[in-house]
């Protein structure tokens, strides 16, 4: 799970409005990956919530996604985790958390297009992360 080869089948939708959306907005084989990941992500979700009691506290941290000619857009792995939690019968606490990223090893920008002389697309790298707490009811 999380990693290695792509599912032969993946859903042509999630559900999740804003993930549809920017999803659509990809070019294809990028599109592929990122459902593939997606759908890989959910199901380590749902089985996270199958093993979670009444109560139980799950928080994530995670970043959202850009590719390359994104510009601006991300892919907002903050809402999809909060939703798919909350179809798992959970509730967030308080509100989602955005910090931003200190230290960290890699540039505030940079091309993701490979090319060496610097001439590619620059746009900028996960300056942020997200903290999503949510409870199960």
């Amino acid at each position: 799970m999380l990693g290695g080869t792509i599912p032969k089948e993946l859903p042509e939708k999630f559900g999740h409005r804003t993930t549809d959306r920017t999803l659509e907005l990809m070019p294809s084989e990028i599109r592929k990956k990122n459902k593939a990941f997606l759908f890989e992500y959910l199901e380590s979700i749902n089985n996270v919530a199958a093993m979670m009691n009444k109560g139980g506290i799950v928080c994530y941290v995670v970043g959202n996604r850009s590719w390359k000619g994104a510009g601006n857009k991300r892919l907002r792995l903050d809402l999809f985790t909060k939703w798919a939690f909350e179809k798992n019968g959970f509730k967030l606490i308080g509100k989602i958390i955005e910090r931003n990223v200190i230290k960290k090893k890699q540039p505030i920008r940079s091309s993701n297009d490979g090319v060496a002389d610097g001439a590619g697309e620059v746009s900028e790298s996960m300056n942020f992360e997200y903290i999503v707490r949510l409870r199960k009811l």
